[in-house]
């Protein structure tokens, strides 16, 4: 939005962030924590948790949809943010392998696998932003070169083949365009246009009512949510298996769901604070912590099912305050690492690899290219 200020622009993402990481935990604990899998088909509690996790479904989209947002205008793609982030998710694998092999719950060679982030696909999301992430200079490159129409056209041709068509899916059983359910870099590739439109093109977006785009986001959860329990309701293997897409990151009411939340967000009039400013900071490496596939599987795993029988109001109270604790300890643990690394000058030793790495590819792009 060109027209929104940087402080209240950066107040509102801060909010998103913090909006869509405690989404993200709430995700998981319904789904690893055991409760989706254990409450009665069509009970009050199985409504009712269902409806969260759609809500919940948001949160990926709502990343990358942001991270088109902010790069679409970026000029200087620094390299140190990525090895940042890297550093930050190897130092934390290696802690959690660490402490595993040393309590004879993992052997040595697990040990070691599970210590590489990206190249064992610990975490999904990551790699697959790590891919996006080498190709945003290029991608801005083609967006800038693009009329207001023509990205709109880009996103449409996006939102037939890769929203609508993946109903495909179910029907055919074939993932056509390899969308995995919205777990690949293609997928975030796609919110990323949407995102960087929003940033380019989208003065007329601010112009929406928050109360319109407040009945659009309810109304399309709703939806989802509903058609799902329809599907449910039937009960044969072909609606099940449709269930499982209405409620999914490729889903159209599910995008357009995820849009529109992002857009109530960064019109939101909201006075930057350090409290706000600190829980943003720490919130990707939430996610990072508490999706550890060695806590992920060994702990978190079907550890709430004992709260999946209890009244609906008790365990949506309990599934908040746990995301809520977890994302609090979360933010405590990556404050103090975040301390540990300043302590160390870690951002020096990016900055040395950053700078051999740099010179060994300028070597080798010269000699392709002929300069050499």
């Amino acid at each position: 939005m060109s027209n929104i200020t940087l402080s209240k622009r950066n107040a509102g993402l801060d909010l998103l962030k913090i909006f869509s990481t405690f989404l993200v935990v709430i995700l998981h604990l319904l789904g690893a924590g055991g409760i989706l899998s254990s409450v009665e088909p069509l009970s009050a509690n199985y409504n009712i948790t269902w409806l969260l996790e759609t809500i919940a479904y948001n949160s990926v989209n709502i990343f990358c949809i942001t991270t088109g947002f902010v790069y679409a205008k970026t000029q200087n793609h620094r390299w140190n943010k990525l090895f940042n982030l890297w550093g930050a998710v190897f130092f934390y694998s290696v802690i959690f392998a660490g402490v595993f092999f040393l309590s004879g719950k993992i052997v040595f060679a697990e040990a070691i696998y599970n210590s590489m982030p990206v190249t064992n696909k610990n975490h999904w999301y990551f790699s697959a932003y790590v891919c996006l992430w080498l190709f945003i200079p290029y991608i801005n490159k083609m967006l800038c070169t693009l009329s207001k129409k023509q990205h709109v056209t880009l996103i449409l041709i996006g939102f037939v083949l890769f929203c609508c068509h993946y109903f495909a899916y179910g029907i055919l059983q074939t993932d056509i365009y390899v969308l995995k359910s919205g777990y690949s870099p293609l997928w975030l590739l796609y919110l990323y246009f949407i995102g960087s439109y929003i940033s380019l093109h989208g003065e007329n977006l601010k112009k929406i009512k928050q109360s319109t785009l407040l009945i659009i986001f309810v109304a399309c959860n709703l939806l989802a949510w509903g058609i799902k329990m329809i599907f449910v309701f039937i009960g044969t293997d072909f609606t099940d298996k449709l269930s499982g897409m209405i409620v999914s990151y490729p889903s159209p009411p599910m995008v357009v769901s995820s849009v529109t939340l992002f857009l109530i967000f960064i019109n939101l009039k909201v006075k930057e604070s350090k409290f706000i400013q600190t829980l943003s900071a720490t919130a990707f490496f939430v996610y990072i912590l508490h999706t550890n596939p060695l806590f992920y599987f060994n702990i978190l795993s079907d550890s709430l099912v004992f709260i999946s029988d209890k009244p609906w109001y008790i365990l949506i109270f309990s599934v908040l305050g746990i995301a809520i604790a977890i994302y609090l300890i979360c933010t405590i643990i990556d404050i103090l690492r975040q301390k540990l690394f300043a302590i160390i000058h870690i951002n020096k030793l990016y900055n040395f690899i950053i700078k051999y790495l740099s010179k060994i590819f300028s070597s080798v792009r010269n000699y392709i290219s002929g300069k050499a």
